[in-house]
């Protein structure tokens, strides 16, 4: 990326003033993308900007495709009195927590493809709603993108207030020098978080709302269904013939 590259240019810069940054390797965008991903922390922001995110992720179980109406399961979550009933022993509460929803959304919900070639992530929402599924991951990139980012301009902010001090402390020319060029980076890396839309995420195909269920799969089930027709009618055959015989002797 444009600041793994600036980081890579003042790598040597930055050693001769004393100060260690990550090299052009040692930071991975993918694999931070993911941890953010999986984090307790991000399900706990998805719950606080979609509505409904604990009833759709803990007790959907069907969707009417003409309504857009989402159904839940009756003995998890009322919908008519928007309560959850659920039954469970302590330290549980009826209304599921953070690491409960966390384990199930990485788990059942979300998934993810990384093509080691090419770097690239591929983010799939699964959801018995393909509106709901849409507006999951619509949400998921922007929130990746703005907590890297947050993070990012919090960490360029204190890189920014050491330099200065830094450049305060001392009288060597060079240094002095060296500094300036690393407060330049930190300036560059703070008007990129600010001025990029897609800052960790650049979307190649953006989210769109799916025309076909991912499964059940209409054909698997049909094929499965005739299979077992066929093993309970040769089962059914054999009883009688077995149970014919029997009586005859």
């Amino acid at each position: 990326s444009q600041s793994d590259s600036l980081l890579s240019q003042y790598g040597g810069i930055a050693s001769m003033a004393g100060i260690n940054i990550p090299s052009e390797g040692g930071f991975n965008s993918i694999d931070y993308a993911v941890a953010i991903l999986e984090s307790r922390n991000f399900t706990e922001n998805l719950k606080s900007k979609i509505p409904n995110f604990s009833e759709i992720v803990f007790a959907s179980n069907g969707f009417n495709p003409l309504t857009k109406e989402i159904y839940y399961d009756e003995d998890i979550y009322d919908n008519v009195k928007k309560k959850w009933v659920r039954k469970v022993q302590p330290p549980k509460s009826s209304e599921p927590s953070i690491l409960e929803l966390n384990k199930i959304f990485k788990r059942d919900i979300l998934s993810y493809y990384i093509d080691q070639e090419t770097g690239y992530i591929t983010i799939s929402i699964e959801l018995v709603s393909p509106n709901a599924a849409y507006e999951f991951l619509t949400v998921i990139i922007n929130e990746v993108n703005e907590i890297s980012r947050s993070n990012d301009l919090i960490e360029n902010e204190k890189n920014l207030l050491f330099l200065a001090d830094q450049l305060n402390s001392t009288s060597k020319i060079p240094v002095q020098d060296s500094v300036n060029k690393l407060i330049d980076l930190e300036l560059k890396k703070k008007m990129m978080a600010n001025v990029k839309k897609d800052y960790l995420l650049k979307i190649i195909d953006p989210p769109f709302v799916p025309e076909e269920k991912s499964r059940p799969s209409r054909a698997l089930i049909c094929i499965l269904g005739f299979i077992l027709g066929i093993f309970i009618s040769i089962t059914f055959i054999f009883l009688n013939i077995i149970l014919k015989r029997i009586r005859e002797s």
